[in-house]
């Protein structure tokens, strides 16, 4: 379990020194803690006094509030579930995940450019590893590995456009014994399996620390006798499997947004606005926060702490052409569809019916769109 731990973020000291000047977005009590507490928390830690590490960042947690940047909450989360780890205190660390994917995962993909918030992403990886890391252990069937694959795909996708690919190296040795236990319930993971493995046959300098079961697997006669089948062609959808219908939760799921955009959630507002297809109503009703503004060049979230801050205006009817969305486009064959759904939030069932495609494939590894491109 060696890469489960492995992101500890250092915070760089200037970062430390400037927070009380260089920003206003904390609350001030909260700024003074976390400019005093968090390098006697990395102070702790380095000296394997995790206990007293754990003490200090529970403080911060604690202190915590709407107003903490998604930095600052990154250090916090990252710093609480490596002391709970290192303590063997693997339940809370996972709840503490689960807890940071729920609250940083709509910062993935946002602030691509900005080298700020590649702690943010390294957080999200770190936790996406633990839970899929622990899903796999629990799991006794191919059915309970579905989360552990969703977890460990979803840290892949966190890259920033300021990251280095090798940011995800760290995941790969959960991501080839997820499929390694697949294939041991269900050899149709084989290729799969066989793949994962793949990088560490070619990158021997990650072999060393690699788990037995990955080096035992690659002296196999299956892996050495075992060549991949060519890639299926594409160009068209008569190449591409036929979908399954939209399940019923994902319409709720989207329906259910757009209720909690009407009942001022701006979150929520936004997140129906990036899984909406382009000039839809759907897209329109959420760039007006529920029909409360017409024009406007910030998310909801942002407009509504500039504009709204005693009460918020009351939302608009939710349109009746709402289930005319991008799950039944995408049902339809309308791949970019597909891919318009991705942005729906990590561990949502839109997002998760979206990375197969409409229930086409098991698993895509890049937007379904491209199954189409010659």
């Amino acid at each position: 379990m060696n890469n489960v731990k492995k992101y500890l973020l250092v915070i760089p000291l200037a970062f430390v020194l400037c927070l009380g000047f260089c920003t206003q977005v904390l609350a001030e009590s909260f700024d003074d803690l976390f400019a005093s507490k968090m390098g006697q928390a990395q102070h702790y830690i380095s000296n394997d006094q995790y206990q007293e590490a754990l003490e200090v960042v529970n403080h911060l947690r604690e202190a915590m509030d709407d107003d903490v940047g998604a930095v600052e909450m990154a250090y916090v989360y990252n710093f609480q579930r490596y002391s709970l780890y290192e303590l063997d205190r693997i339940d809370e660390a996972e709840n503490v995940c689960k807890k940071s994917i729920k609250d940083l995962e709509e910062y993935a993909f946002e602030w691509q450019y900005s080298a700020e918030y590649n702690v943010v992403r390294s957080t999200l990886r770190a936790c996406y590893n633990m839970v899929a890391w622990l899903d796999m252990e629990r799991a006794q069937s191919v059915g309970e590995l579905t989360d552990a694959i969703y977890n460990i795909e979803s840290g892949f996708y966190t890259v920033g456009a300021t990251e280095d690919d090798t940011v995800v190296d760290e995941l790969r040795e959960t991501d080839a014994l997820i499929y390694l236990k697949a294939y041991g319930f269900d050899k149709s993971y084989i290729n799969k399996a066989y793949s994962k493995l793949l990088f560490f046959s070619e990158n021997k300098s990650f072999l060393d620390s690699a788990d037995q079961k990955i080096k035992d697997a690659l002296v196999s006669d299956w892996f050495k006798n075992y060549t991949l089948p060519d890639a299926p062609e594409q160009g068209s959808l008569k190449s591409v499997p036929k979908a399954t219908p939209v399940p019923r939760e994902v319409m709720d799921e989207l329906v259910q947004l757009a209720s909690q955009c009407k009942a001022a959630n701006m979150a929520d507002c936004d997140t129906l606005y990036h899984i909406s297809l382009a000039d839809s109503e759907q897209e329109a009703y959420a760039a007006s926060c529920g029909g409360r503004v017409r024009d406007k060049t910030e998310f909801c979230v942002d407009y509504a702490k500039k504009h709204w801050q005693d009460k918020t205006p009351s939302g608009k009817k939710v349109p009746r052409k709402l289930s005319v969305n991008a799950a039944t486009k995408c049902f339809d064959g309308d791949l970019t569809a597909c891919d318009t759904l991705y942005y729906a939030a990590a561990g949502s069932q839109a997002n998760r019916y979206a990375r197969t495609c409409g229930g086409r494939f098991e698993w895509v590894d890049s937007p379904c769109s491209y199954l189409l491109k010659d």
